[in-house]
């Protein structure tokens, strides 16, 4: 019976390790595809000069600062955040690591967004504009979940409930994907793509926010040090989350950049000492 629960727990073990060296290779592989496509579209941009988009949702000279650099920093800093938890297997939080991992994972998958970019400016490398909307709005909705779900499981909602959790949070957001109505046809979606339905924008909004409440009530519950460093982090995260997928502006997306930076390293355990 001993060796029986023994070999059990290795078998689970190894499990786990195959799946987090898998997600690891997917989310590589995904954020080198990205990194080239935006390379590739930043370098149209400044060598190429394409036609001007004048009264667009955004300039063809502000789709390197505003988009393409955000996105490239954006997708660089999810992938740098989730590689040790994805090495690493000790946890004091394992919920809220795995919830980590999917949330860094599919943050990145957001930045999907700039394959309609350089199908616009290169006229190659065609991806339907229907998957990329699909894409993007899948990870808004499903990146914006887990955020709320972290807050609620660390409020006392029974960890053996995550998949259950992470199933209806799929759900949803594909549904939702789905059932969108956003003009993927349109000169503006193709040129600076977004999530451009304003109902779905403005309730992910105030998602997010409810979401920087429950981390403060947190905080405010037990003020701990630990408390204070990973509430701290996710709203940052969220903060800067948002003001990147706001309305195009420099200084939003500057600001959107540190606080998300800032939240990364606060949530992620990349320094010596392991904060999950």
């Amino acid at each position: 019976m001993i060796r029986s629960r023994i070999a059990t727990s290795y078998d689970a073990g190894d499990m786990n390790k195959y799946l987090r060296l898998a997600g690891l290779a997917a989310h590589s592989l995904i954020t080198i595809g990205l990194l080239l496509v935006i390379v590739r579209s930043g370098i149209v941009v400044i060598i190429a000069r394409p036609p001007s988009t004048e009264g667009w949702r955004v300039p063809i000279d502000g789709l390197l600062p505003l988009i393409l650099f955000p996105a490239f920093f954006h997708t660089l800093v999810s992938f740098v955040g989730a590689i040790p938890l994805y090495v690493r297997k000790e946890s004091r939080n394992e919920v809220e690591k795995n919830i980590l991992l999917l949330l860094m994972f599919f943050l990145a998958i957001g930045n999907v967004k700039t394959l309609t970019i350089h199908t616009f400016l290169t006229h190659g490398f065609v991806v339907p504009n229907s998957l990329v909307a699909i894409l993007m709005v899948f990870s808004s909705v499903f990146t914006t979940y887990l955020l709320l779900i972290t807050g609620l499981f660390q409020q006392g909602v029974n960890a053996n409930k995550l998949q259950q959790f992470i199933m209806i949070g799929v759900s949803i957001s594909l549904i939702v994907s789905i059932a969108v109505p956003l003009s993927v046809n349109s000169n503006d979606f193709m040129a600076a793509p977004s999530v451009g339905n304003t109902t779905l924008a403005w309730t992910l909004r105030l998602i997010n926010i409810l979401s920087c409440f429950n981390f403060a009530a947190i905080y405010l519950k037990e003020r701990t040090q630990h408390n204070l460093v990973r509430c701290s982090g996710f709203i940052l995260l969220i903060l800067g989350q948002m003001c990147i997928d706001g309305r195009p502006n420099l200084v939003f997306v500057i600001i959107g950049l540190v606080f998300y930076v800032a939240g990364i390293l606060l949530v992620s355990p990349l320094g010596k000492n392991y904060r999950l």
